[in-house]
Order: structure tokens, then C-alpha cells, then sequence
């Protein structure tokens, strides 16, 4: 659907911007919006700019889609989200909201409404002001103007407006040089302090720079060290969060060996590493569509013992995946160590099948003729070919000695030394055998 607004002649002179860099209007900028945006998410931006206009409200077209129109990076019809901020006549606006349909999310302590119907979404934000307290703090937030809202942003590249309602209509207001950046492959902070505010920005420029092939500008990258050391106050969970959003970039494993090469993953906890030693669980359990927390377990799974846990319980991982990555990492700590894997398999095999997903994750390019970890793991997959109930048969009463029988039985069967039920019952054979006595691998004996 096309969009109703027109691109507005209106001069700096006549803006609300003064705020020195508004440019010449850019109507290349509407035409790629048209095309670029998802019919349904076209349809329900041109009912808030009518609504806008209605009320008088300036409104704002900010983050990264007027960064990736200039770039050029919008496919036709792939946009499914944009984010926009009202600096004046925010509460006529959300009083003649028009998107009935679909679902709102309002989160009163940022001014936020967030608007999704399917797959688009739609988030409109009141223009605010930002301070942090200390170091690595939340931002305490207040109603603030344009120049504000643009100067708490992370980049330059992603601290332009471009106006759909109000006198900047059609005008770009680019106050801190982001689109000289752009041109130049730079990301660059506002302001010396910005790191030190939210040492998370630090992972997001290296996403940026990663996903753009763009680099830190000199004196933005001089300001990396410093901030490292705050990200002891962050949570584990926002951590955890920032690696999330790495598992979706473009490139994860290249992101991650920049991460490295910056000290942003020993930052989270000593001896964190990403090469390619470290994880090879990585890739195979992004394509395996994993969530969040369990590609970070891929990650861990390759590192040290001692970092694994650490890292885990800094993360805040779930109770459950760190148990479950504890045995799968043991498990490997096992055969690297050369020690015959028996008790870790039959206890591998209990714990159900997202340890076996790690472990197959990070075993994906073994390529050792059956015999090593990869082939355990297929054979992990098979069935039992002896069970308690055959055990049963055999007139054994239930007891711990039958529980160690079906233990032998089955690491024998991961090991590959059992292929088959019929293996299966001579091995049963021979542990039960002589006579009268079912004798045990131990050299004990149970009555029948």
C-alpha cells in the first residue's frame, strides 16, 4: 500500500532543528521506505501518520532503518519493523491511536507502545532524555526533545530521524555526522562516556561491524579497555541476552572471534574464548535452529571445565542446562582424558536428549570411522535391545544387581560391542550363566 504522506519542502529555517545538521530533503529516502516495508506494516504506518498529522504530533523515523535505506540494505518488502518517536503531542497521538487490530504492549516507564499484528511490529517511543547513576546502570529516563533523544543513542549511524509528520517532514536530522560515517565505513560514540554508561554497546558496535563491515573509528576503539571492567556490575542475564543476539547475526563464529580479539568474552568470565578449538558445537546448533541459552551451552561445551562452570553460573544459565551441560562437558572431559567412558554414558543416556544434542553438535565434523564419539552418539539414538522386562524373563527378581546387568548391557551396545538383540541375549547369556548362579561382571552372583 503506498504511504499518503508527501514529502515536505520545508527548509531548516522553518524546522525544529535548529539543531544545526538537518539536510536537504531526500526523497530517495521515501521512495526505498515504500518499497522496503512489508504491505501490512505499510498499511498500519500510513493509519499513524494520518493520525499524526490529525493531532499535530511530530513524528520520527529512528534506529536502524534510516541507516540501512541509506545504505541501501532493505530488501523489497522485508521490512517488518520501524521505530518511531513523537517529540510533541505524544498524548493527542496515543489518544487517537488508530491500530485496533493486532496486539499492544505498552511499557509505561519508557513511553513505549509496541504494536504487532503477525509478523510486523510497530514501537513508538516519546522523545526522552537519558543519565546513568554509575557505571553500567540502567538509564534513569525523562520526556526529553530531539537533540536528547538523538544524543543518548549508541553510534552516529544510528542517531538520524528522518521526519514523516510535523515541520521536519522529509528532512534527515542528522546532528552528529552519521551519514558522513557511513560513507566512510565508521562507527563512532557520541560522547567520550558512552561505553562507560552501557558497556554493552561495546558487543553492539562489534555486531555493527561485524554485520556492515564497518570499522570502530580510532578513538571509539581506544575507549574499549576502560569500559571492559564495568561489565562485572552488569547481570547475568543481560549477558546472557547480548550473546542471544549474536547467534542471529550473519556471521556468528567471525562476530565471536572479534568479540575475542576486543577481550569482550573474557570481560564476562576469565578465560572465555572463541576460536576454533572452542566452538565447533557453535555453528551446527545455530543451523539446528536452538534458542538463545542453548547455543550459549554449544559455546561453553567447548571450553576448559572450570570455564565452562563459571561461565554458566555468570550467564545465570537455567538449573536445567547447566546440569545437562555439566554431564555433556564431563562426558567429553572424560574422553579427552582417554578414561573408558562407561559410567558417563549410561548416565548421558538418562538425562533425555538435550545433552545428546550438544554433544552431537560438537561432534558434527568428526569424521572417525565409527569408532570415536560421533558413532557412540548414533548409537545413543537406537533403542535398548535389552530391557528390564527381558531380565524379568529370565527369572531375575528385581534388584540393584539387575540395574548393573542393564547398565553393562547397554554401555557394551554404546560402545559398539553389541549390535544387535541377538548379541544382546548372548551377552545376557554369559553375565547370567553357570549354572545355578547368575554370575555378575564384577565376580559377584545374584540367585535366580
Amino acid at each position: 500500500m503506498k504511504l499518503s504522506f508527501v514529502m515536505s519542502q520545508a527548509s531548516s529555517a522553518t524546522s525544529t532543528a535548529s539543531l544545526e545538521a538537518v539536510s536537504s530533503p531526500t526523497p530517495s529516502l521515501s521512495g526505498a521506505l515504500q518499497v522496503a516495508l512489508d504491505p501490512r506494516l505499510a498499511a498500519a504506518l500510513d493509519r499513524v501518520l494520518a493520525a499524526a498529522r490529525s493531532v499535530a504530533a511530530h513524528l520520527y523515523l529512528v534506529g536502524g532503518v534510516p541507516r540501512d535505506l541509506l545504505l541501501g540494505r532493505c530488501h523489497p518488502g522485508s521490512l517488518d519493523e520501524v521505530d518511531l518517536t513523537v517529540t510533541a503531542g505524544h498524548a493527542a497521538l496515543v489518544s487517537a491511536w488508530p491500530l485496533a487490530a493486532g496486539r499492544l504492549v505498552v511499557h509505561p516507564r519508557f513511553g513505549t507502545r509496541s504494536w504487532s499484528d503477525d509478523a510486523v511490529r510497530l514501537d513508538l517511543v516519546q522523545a526522552r532524555a537519558e543519565t546513568y547513576g554509575h557505571p553500567g546502570a540502567l538509564p534513569q529516563v525523562r520526556p526529553g526533545d530531539l537533540t536528547e533523544d538523538l544524543a543518548r543513542r549508541d553510534f552516529s549511524i544510528n542517531a538520524m530521524a528522518w521526519g514523516l509528520a510535523g515541520p521536519d517532514e522529509g528532512l534527515l536530522v542528522d546532528p552528529h555526522g552519521g551519514r558522513q560515517d557511513l560513507a566512510a565505513g565508521l562507527l563512532r560514540v557520541l560522547h567520550a562516556g558512552s561505553f562507560m554508561d552501557d558497556p554493552t554497546r561495546v558487543w553492539r558496535g562489534l555486531r555493527y561491524a561485524r554485520r556492515l563491515g564497518f570499522a570502530l573509528a580510532p578513538r571509539t576503539a581506544e575507549r574499549v579497555p576502560a569500559c571492559l571492567p564495568v561489565m562485572a556490575q552488569l547481570s547475568g542475564r543481560r549477558l546472557a541476552a547480548e550473546l542471544g543476539r549474536v547467534w542471529s547475526e550473519p556471521d556468528p563464529l567471525g562476530l565471536l572471534s572479534d568479540m575475542d580479539a576486543a577481550g569482550a568474552l573474557t570481560a564476562v568470565t576469565a578465560g572465555l574464548r572463541a576460536t576454533p578449538q572452542t566452538t565447533p558445537a557453535v555453528g551446527p546448533a545455530i543451523a539446528a535452529g536452538a534458542g538463545g541459552d542453548l547455543v550459549t551451552a554449544a559455546l561453553l561445551l567447548g571450553q576448559s571445565a572450570a570455564v565452562r562452570l563459571a561461565a554458566a553460573v555468570r550467564l545465570d544459565l537455567p538449573g536445567r542446562l547447566q546440569e545437562v551441560l555439566e554431564h555433556a562437558g564431563g562426558f567429553l572431559d572424560a574422553c579427552a582424558a582417554g578414561m573408558p567412558p562407561d559410567a558417563a554414558l549410561v548416565r548421558l543416556d538418562r538425562i533425555g536428549p538435550t545433552a545428546l544434542a550438544l554433544l552431537s553438535w560438537a561432534t558434527a565434523d568428526e569424521a572417525d570411522g565409527g569408532s570415536g564419539l560421533s558413532a557412540v552418539l548414533a548409537r545413543q539414538r537406537e533403542a535398548h535391545f535389552v530391557d528390564g522386562d527381558d531380565l524379568l524373563a529370565q527369572g531375575l527378581r528385581p534388584s540393584p544387581e539387575l540395574g548393573r546387568v542393564l547398565t553393562s548391557l547397554r554401555a557394551g551396545q554404546l560402545r559398539g560391542e553389541i549390535l544387535s538383540r541377538a548379541d544382546a541375549q548372548l551377552a545376557l547369556a554369559a553375565l547370567t550363566g553357570n549354572g545355578g548362579q547368575r554370575i555378575l561382571p564384577d565376580g559377584g552372583s545374584l540367585d535366580a
